[in-house]
C-alpha cells in the first residue's frame, strides 16, 4: 500500500512540552514508521531552519536536519524511499 501524507499547519503556534521549537506555517508529514517531520515555519524570532521528529507514541521529539535555507509556508513531501522532499515556500526576506 502506498501511503503519502503532508499536512500544511497555518493557525496555530505549537509550543507544547513535547516540542523542541514553536512554530507555525510549518509542515507536518507523517513518516512510515508513525513519526512525524516537522520542518521549518516561523515564530516570534523569525523564519526557522531546524526541523524535528515527534513520535506520538513516546509523547517526545528530537531535533533532525537543519535546512540549508530557513522556510516558512512551503510543502514536504514523502518519497517512495522514505525520504521527504521539502520544495517551495518564503524564506526571511520573502
Amino acid at each position: 500500500m502506498d501511503f503519502f501524507a503532508a499536512i500544511i499547519a497555518d493557525a496555530q503556534i505549537l509550543g507544547t512540552s513535547q516540542l523542541n521549537v514553536e512554530r507555525r506555517g510549518h509542515s507536518a508529514t507523517l513518516l512510515l514508521d508513525g513519526r512525524v517531520l516537522m520542518v521549518g515555519g516561523d515564530n516570534q524570532n523569525g523564519v526557522i531552519a531546524q526541523s524535528e521528529i515527534f513520535d506520538p507514541a513516546a509523547q517526545s521529539s528530537t531535533l533532525g536536519a537543519t535546512l540549508v535555507a530557513a522556510r516558512t509556508d512551503h510543502s514536504a513531501t514523502l518519497l517512495y524511499d522514505g525520504r521527504v522532499l521539502v520544495i517551495g515556500g518564503r524564506s526571511q526576506s520573502g
